[in-house]
């Protein structure tokens, strides 16, 4: 989860894409 603090602006943003993506599916 301490990679959200060194990605930038933009790959901050797809990385917190693909995070809550990856909640959602294992949340069901």
């Amino acid at each position: 989860m301490a990679d959200t603090l060194t990605v930038d602006g933009s790959q901050g943003a797809d990385y917190r894409s693909m995070q809550q993506a990856v909640n959602n599916a294992t949340s069901g």
